[in-house]
């Protein structure tokens, strides 16, 4: 496990590393660090300043895995580029009071990124397809994510695990390229759109779920569907489609909770 605590990385990459070894790779440009075990543990505030801090495919090895995990009260700020490229995974959890500040970008491109500590700041986090492979990113939240950060979704998917609190922005960008919002463990009778407000609501007409869009979403171009999980029970997927294309491919529409407005 590599120990970081109150510094500031200025263009450093850290990812995994064979299980013996811990520290600066030989060899390689300045400021290039493996996590032994593919660990990395953050202690007080931990500063990521214009580099890059990836799991994924490079010198080390594809389907990397890195792990950052927050002590209690520890701060994870990014003002540059936390990345996951193809087939790798990035997995930041914390404990506590721990946090995320994203200021700056998060990216899936081609890999995941799971965050399960709480996402501050007024940062954006990416998906995209990256790789020969046509590999496509994916992002998966369970903690709570502040109104400041904006989620851009293209050719991936942003999975939001329920219940919490996610007061985000999502942009589903041209709906020829749009990727996939899935809300987890939601068992959703009916939705309804206001303009760029999505709503979802069960048999007894309580809100249960929303997503706040970036632009206004229509019928033509959104679709809400409720699927069978079998680790979930249920999920709610939200789909921007092609508007001179079929209104919806996806089984088991759910009815309007009130005409679109």
């Amino acid at each position: 496990m590599l120990v970081l605590q109150n510094v500031t990385l200025k263009n450093v990459k850290l990812n995994e590393a064979p299980p013996l070894y811990n520290g600066p790779v030989s060899g390689s440009p300045p400021g290039y660090y493996a996590a032994k075990f593919g660990t990395v543990l953050v202690r007080g505030t931990v500063t990521n300043d214009g580099g890059v801090i990836e799991g994924g495919r490079d010198s080390l090895g594809p389907n990397a895995s890195l792990k950052m995990v927050l002590d209690p009260g520890a701060a994870l700020i990014n003002k540059g580029v936390l990345t996951a490229f193809p087939s790798g995974q990035l997995v930041i959890s914390g404990r506590g009071s721990a946090r995320v500040e994203n200021d700056g970008s998060i990216s899936a491109a081609g890999g995941k990124v799971t965050i399960s500590v709480h996402l501050t700041g007024v940062g954006n986090t990416y998906t995209s397809a990256a790789g020969g492979g046509g590999f496509s990113g994916g992002v998966e939240i369970s903690a709570a994510v502040d109104a400041g950060q904006t989620f851009h979704i293209s050719q991936g998917s942003l999975q939001i695990d329920q219940p919490l609190s996610f007061l985000g922005k999502v942009d589903l960008g041209a709906p020829q390229i749009a990727g996939t919002v899935r809300l987890e463990a939601l068992n959703a009778a009916s939705w309804e759109v206001k303009g760029s407000l999505l709503e979802l609501f069960n048999t007894t007409g309580a809100v249960i779920g929303s997503l706040q869009f970036t632009t206004p979403q229509s019928q033509a171009t959104l679709v809400v569907s409720n699927l069978s999980d079998a680790t979930y029970g249920h999920v709610v997927s939200v789909t921007a489609s092609h508007p001179s294309g079929p209104a919806s491919t996806s089984p088991g529409i759910l009815p309007y909770h009130n005409p679109v407005l």
